[in-house]
């Protein structure tokens, strides 16, 4: 929060970044896939498919995709090191 007051001079801007930054990961986190859950009645108000809270995916056995840290896909196969990257 006090390079924020710094860079504006907004005690009030300060803060509310500050929490902004604090709290909206925390809860992204906390949440899990009801982040990105929309209901139904919701969905039809603003024209848009609603949001399912099973996802679409087949995951493979014994992944829990609320376990944090989420799904990630490795960038090279295990046991290969990585390429360097071109000049």
């Amino acid at each position: 929060m006090r390079e924020e007051y710094d860079r504006t001079g907004s005690t009030a801007y300060a803060v509310e970044y500050g929490v902004r930054a604090l709290l909206v990961p925390a809860l992204v986190s906390l949440f899990g896939k009801y982040n990105w859950w929309l209901p139904a009645g919701i969905a039809k108000l603003l024209r848009i498919k609603p949001a399912p809270l099973k996802p679409d995916v087949t995951l493979p056995v014994g992944v829990d995709p609320d376990a944090a840290g989420e799904l990630r896909r490795p960038t090279e196969p295990a046991g290969e090191p990585a390429a360097a990257p071109p000049r």
